[in-house]
Protein backbone atom coordinates (compact mmCIF):
# COMPACT_ATOMS: atom_id res chain seq x y z
CA UNK A 1 0.00 0.00 0.00
CA UNK A 2 2.82 2.44 0.74
CA UNK A 3 4.25 1.88 -2.73
CA UNK A 4 0.86 2.58 -4.29
CA UNK A 5 0.60 5.83 -2.35
CA UNK A 6 4.08 6.87 -3.47
CA UNK A 7 3.29 5.96 -7.07
CA UNK A 8 0.12 8.05 -7.04
CA UNK A 9 1.96 11.00 -5.50
CA UNK A 10 4.59 10.74 -8.23
CA UNK A 11 1.94 10.57 -10.94
CA UNK A 12 0.18 13.65 -9.59
CA UNK A 13 3.42 15.61 -9.44
CA UNK A 14 4.43 14.63 -12.97
CA UNK A 15 5.04 17.80 -14.97
CA UNK A 16 3.52 16.34 -18.11
CA UNK A 17 0.17 15.93 -16.35
CA UNK A 18 -0.45 19.67 -16.19
CA UNK A 19 0.29 20.02 -19.88
CA UNK A 20 -1.85 17.10 -21.03
CA UNK A 21 -4.96 17.41 -18.87
CA UNK A 22 -6.51 20.40 -20.73
CA UNK A 23 -6.32 18.48 -24.01
CA UNK A 24 -7.91 15.39 -22.47
CA UNK A 25 -10.71 17.53 -21.06
CA UNK A 26 -11.19 19.04 -24.51
CA UNK A 27 -11.58 15.55 -25.97
CA UNK A 28 -14.12 14.54 -23.32
CA UNK A 29 -16.18 17.65 -24.06
CA UNK A 30 -16.00 17.08 -27.81
CA UNK A 31 -16.80 13.34 -27.81
CA UNK A 32 -18.48 12.55 -24.51
CA UNK A 33 -16.09 9.60 -24.05
CA UNK A 34 -13.14 8.83 -21.79
CA UNK A 35 -9.86 10.38 -22.94
CA UNK A 36 -6.40 9.04 -22.06
CA UNK A 37 -2.75 9.97 -22.55
CA UNK A 38 -0.18 7.18 -23.00
CA UNK A 39 3.57 6.93 -23.32
CA UNK A 40 5.88 4.22 -24.48
CA UNK A 41 7.04 1.92 -21.69
CA UNK A 42 10.44 0.28 -22.04
CA UNK A 43 10.84 -1.06 -25.58
CA UNK A 44 7.73 -3.07 -26.35
CA UNK A 45 4.94 -1.60 -24.24
CA UNK A 46 2.96 1.50 -23.41
CA UNK A 47 1.31 2.80 -20.26
CA UNK A 48 -1.54 5.20 -19.53
CA UNK A 49 -0.20 8.20 -17.64
CA UNK A 50 -3.36 10.29 -17.27
CA UNK A 51 -7.07 10.04 -18.02
CA UNK A 52 -10.29 11.98 -17.90
CA UNK A 53 -13.47 9.92 -17.73
CA UNK A 54 -16.66 10.15 -19.74
CA UNK A 55 -19.70 11.75 -18.07
CA UNK A 56 -21.87 8.81 -19.21
CA UNK A 57 -22.96 6.29 -16.58
CA UNK A 58 -21.84 3.54 -18.95
CA UNK A 59 -18.22 4.27 -19.81
CA UNK A 60 -14.86 2.64 -20.37
CA UNK A 61 -12.35 2.91 -17.53
CA UNK A 62 -8.66 2.11 -17.97
CA UNK A 63 -6.09 1.94 -15.20
CA UNK A 64 -3.11 4.28 -15.13
CA UNK A 65 0.35 2.87 -14.63
CA UNK A 66 -0.37 -0.61 -16.01
CA UNK A 67 1.91 -1.61 -18.93
CA UNK A 68 0.38 -3.24 -22.00
CA UNK A 69 1.83 -4.46 -25.32
CA UNK A 70 2.76 -1.94 -27.99
CA UNK A 71 1.07 -3.89 -30.79
CA UNK A 72 -2.56 -3.95 -29.60
CA UNK A 73 -5.03 -1.16 -28.88
CA UNK A 74 -5.32 2.24 -30.49
CA UNK A 75 -3.02 4.08 -28.06
CA UNK A 76 -0.25 1.55 -28.61
CA UNK A 77 -0.65 1.41 -32.39
CA UNK A 78 -0.54 5.21 -32.68
CA UNK A 79 2.89 5.13 -31.04
CA UNK A 80 4.16 2.04 -32.85
CA UNK A 81 3.27 3.47 -36.27
CA UNK A 82 5.64 6.39 -35.77
CA UNK A 83 8.72 4.28 -35.02
CA UNK A 84 11.34 3.40 -37.68
CA UNK A 85 10.33 0.39 -39.77
CA UNK A 86 13.33 -1.66 -38.65
CA UNK A 87 12.42 -1.11 -35.02
CA UNK A 88 8.80 -2.04 -35.65
CA UNK A 89 9.80 -5.31 -37.30
CA UNK A 90 12.20 -6.09 -34.46
CA UNK A 91 9.50 -5.51 -31.85
CA UNK A 92 6.97 -7.67 -33.67
CA UNK A 93 9.48 -10.54 -33.84
CA UNK A 94 10.56 -10.19 -30.22
CA UNK A 95 7.86 -12.40 -28.69
CA UNK A 96 4.66 -14.26 -29.65
CA UNK A 97 1.80 -11.85 -30.32
CA UNK A 98 -0.85 -12.63 -27.72
CA UNK A 99 -4.50 -12.71 -28.74
CA UNK A 100 -6.57 -10.82 -26.12
CA UNK A 101 -9.96 -11.16 -27.86
CA UNK A 102 -11.17 -12.90 -31.03
CA UNK A 103 -10.61 -9.56 -32.80
CA UNK A 104 -6.95 -9.08 -31.81
CA UNK A 105 -4.60 -9.05 -34.82
CA UNK A 106 -1.82 -11.45 -33.92
CA UNK A 107 0.32 -11.69 -37.04
CA UNK A 108 3.00 -9.23 -38.09
CA UNK A 109 1.34 -8.73 -41.49
CA UNK A 110 -2.00 -7.82 -39.92
CA UNK A 111 -0.37 -5.31 -37.62
CA UNK A 112 1.76 -3.80 -40.38
CA UNK A 113 -1.41 -3.18 -42.43
CA UNK A 114 -2.99 -1.44 -39.45
CA UNK A 115 0.12 0.72 -39.04
CA UNK A 116 -0.09 1.76 -42.70
CA UNK A 117 -3.67 2.90 -42.05
CA UNK A 118 -2.51 4.89 -39.00
CA UNK A 119 0.06 6.75 -41.06
CA UNK A 120 -2.44 7.31 -43.87
CA UNK A 121 -5.27 8.66 -41.71
CA UNK A 122 -3.28 10.16 -38.84
CA UNK A 123 -5.05 8.11 -36.20
CA UNK A 124 -5.36 4.49 -35.05
CA UNK A 125 -8.60 2.57 -34.60
CA UNK A 126 -9.07 -0.46 -32.37
CA UNK A 127 -12.46 -2.18 -32.18
CA UNK A 128 -12.64 -4.90 -29.51
CA UNK A 129 -8.98 -5.76 -30.06
CA UNK A 130 -7.81 -5.26 -26.45
CA UNK A 131 -11.09 -5.51 -24.55
CA UNK A 132 -14.45 -6.89 -25.70
CA UNK A 133 -17.21 -4.35 -26.41
CA UNK A 134 -14.68 -1.50 -26.29
CA UNK A 135 -13.36 0.70 -29.08
CA UNK A 136 -10.53 3.20 -29.08
CA UNK A 137 -9.32 5.90 -31.45
CA UNK A 138 -5.86 7.41 -30.87
CA UNK A 139 -3.42 9.80 -32.51
CA UNK A 140 0.33 10.09 -31.99
CA UNK A 141 1.94 13.05 -30.23
CA UNK A 142 5.28 14.01 -31.77
CA UNK A 143 8.13 16.44 -31.36
CA UNK A 144 9.98 16.77 -34.63
CA UNK A 145 10.49 13.20 -35.83
CA UNK A 146 10.18 11.67 -32.36
CA UNK A 147 6.94 10.21 -31.02
CA UNK A 148 6.58 10.77 -27.28
CA UNK A 149 3.08 9.40 -26.69
CA UNK A 150 -0.51 9.28 -27.86
CA UNK A 151 -3.88 10.55 -26.82
CA UNK A 152 -7.03 8.52 -27.31
CA UNK A 153 -10.76 8.40 -26.91
CA UNK A 154 -12.13 5.08 -25.62
CA UNK A 155 -15.69 3.93 -25.06
CA UNK A 156 -18.37 1.31 -25.71
CA UNK A 157 -18.11 0.04 -29.27
CA UNK A 158 -21.70 0.75 -30.27
CA UNK A 159 -21.60 4.34 -28.99
CA UNK A 160 -18.28 5.03 -30.71
CA UNK A 161 -19.68 3.69 -33.98
CA UNK A 162 -22.88 5.70 -33.58
CA UNK A 163 -20.92 8.91 -33.08
CA UNK A 164 -18.73 8.08 -36.07
CA UNK A 165 -15.23 6.61 -36.10
CA UNK A 166 -13.95 9.07 -38.70
CA UNK A 167 -15.51 12.04 -36.92
CA UNK A 168 -13.88 11.09 -33.62
CA UNK A 169 -10.63 10.26 -35.43
CA UNK A 170 -10.42 13.74 -36.94
CA UNK A 171 -11.08 15.29 -33.53
CA UNK A 172 -8.44 13.19 -31.78
CA UNK A 173 -5.92 13.88 -34.55
CA UNK A 174 -6.56 17.63 -34.30
CA UNK A 175 -6.14 17.69 -30.53
CA UNK A 176 -2.97 15.58 -30.72
CA UNK A 177 -1.52 18.04 -33.22
CA UNK A 178 -2.37 20.95 -30.91
CA UNK A 179 -0.66 19.22 -27.99
CA UNK A 180 2.41 18.43 -30.12
CA UNK A 181 2.61 22.06 -31.28
CA UNK A 182 2.22 23.40 -27.75
CA UNK A 183 5.04 21.21 -26.49
CA UNK A 184 7.32 22.20 -29.35
CA UNK A 185 7.48 25.75 -27.97
CA UNK A 186 9.50 26.92 -25.00
CA UNK A 187 11.52 24.56 -22.85
CA UNK A 188 9.16 21.59 -22.90
CA UNK A 189 11.87 19.07 -23.78
CA UNK A 190 14.21 20.31 -21.06
CA UNK A 191 11.46 20.41 -18.44
CA UNK A 192 9.91 17.04 -19.11
CA UNK A 193 12.79 15.00 -20.50
CA UNK A 194 10.54 13.46 -23.14
CA UNK A 195 13.25 12.02 -25.35
CA UNK A 196 14.64 9.85 -22.57
CA UNK A 197 11.36 7.93 -22.56
CA UNK A 198 11.36 7.12 -26.27
CA UNK A 199 14.95 5.90 -26.56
Amino acid sequence: PKLLVLAEEYRRSFTMRDRVVPYLEQLVRATGETAIYCERYQQDGCVTIERRESPHHTRTVIETGVPRPLYVGSSALAILAMLPQEEILSLLRKRPLEKFTPHTPNSANQILKKLEAVRRHGYAVSVQERYSFTAGIAAPCVLGHDVFGSIAVIGPTERIKATGVDKIGRTVRSVAMKLSTALSHGDALAEIGLLRRVK
